[in-house]
């Protein structure tokens, strides 16, 4: 059950051993603290954000606890659908996502809509291209444009659209990237889950030969402060950087660069990046594979 935002601050000041006094300051008083606590008037963000810090509780930790202690419907929603996807359920994909429809449907909601869409867009992506889903994608790749600064939810949903959009659409998005990335691009999850959805757009320039917006992309990665504890994306930048330079005629620095990228694969263990890089090379690029 949803607690109001002054009664679970209330709860975590309690919880902490704070009294009021010693939380109020010049920036907010004793008495507007208690006015918040009780339901009688509301703070700023900034100032309730200069009292979590105070009491050393983040953002998402204080929404957490007004949320009952659950997640919120979004990351239900996620979680849900990362299960159906690992445990092979489109069975339950598709409940999920007419449950999203309905939302739009009989509320208008838009998130409804963009959710519905997001999980079509994962069921058919083992299947190739669907036009007539990618005909209704219009309303994803509207609001994908209109947002500037994108969050979590909009890097996982152009993520998970991808399989279904046109590449000229793609590599609008690509040059775009790095302004609607930057606002949160530090923000744990948001930077793991930004670098491997740049990736994968990586690789369909690559594979559609949008040569320059790749090399953009990928001195975008570079150039990024990239976490050196990203050991098999770092991999897979350095294998695409490989194709991407044989496909422009550099031929033997990107033929070495591929095989480096595939020997650390094969060292790590990592069967399932191999193997996807392989079939990358076979079947989206033609390329030999001894």
């Amino acid at each position: 059950m949803k607690k109001t935002f002054g009664g679970t601050f209330r709860e975590l000041r309690e919880n902490r051993g704070v009294s009021l006094s010693s939380l109020a300051d010049e920036t907010v008083t004793k008495g507007a603290i208690s006015r918040f606590e009780n339901d009688h008037s509301d703070l700023s963000a900034s100032r309730l954000f200069h009292l979590l810090e105070k009491l050393n509780i983040s953002p998402s930790e204080f929404l957490f606890a007004a949320n009952g202690y659950k997640g919120s419907s979004t990351s239900v929603l996620l979680r849900r659908t990362t299960n159906a996807v690992i445990q092979n359920k489109p069975s339950e994909l598709q409940k999920i996502a007419l449950e999203e429809l309905n939302k739009w449907e009989n509320k208008k909601d838009l998130f409804g809509k963009l959710n519905y869409l997001m999980i079509q867009c994962i069921i058919a992506s083992d299947n190739g291209c669907d036009k007539e889903l990618a005909n209704e994608l219009g309303i994803v790749t509207d609001y994908l444009f209109r947002c500037n600064d994108w969050g979590q939810y909009e890097i996982i949903l152009f993520g998970n659209t991808l399989s279904q959009l046109p590449i000229e659409t793609i590599a609008m998005f690509a040059q775009d990237l790095p302004k609607k990335l930057a606002l949160f691009n530090r923000y744990g999850l948001f930077y793991e889950a930004s670098i491997n959805v740049l990736l994968n757009v990586l690789a369909l320039l690559i594979k559609h030969k949008c040569l320059s917006t790749a090399y953009k992309t990928l001195h975008y990665l570079r150039t990024n402060d990239f976490n050196e504890a990203y050991l098999l994306e770092h991999t897979l930048l350095l294998f695409y950087e490989g194709v991407l330079e044989s496909v422009d005629e550099k031929k033997e620095e990107g033929k070495r660069k591929i095989n480096n990228a595939l020997t650390v694969f094969e060292l790590t263990n990592s069967d399932f990046f191999y193997e996807n890089c392989i079939r990358f090379l076979k079947e989206d690029m033609r390329f030999s594979v001894d």
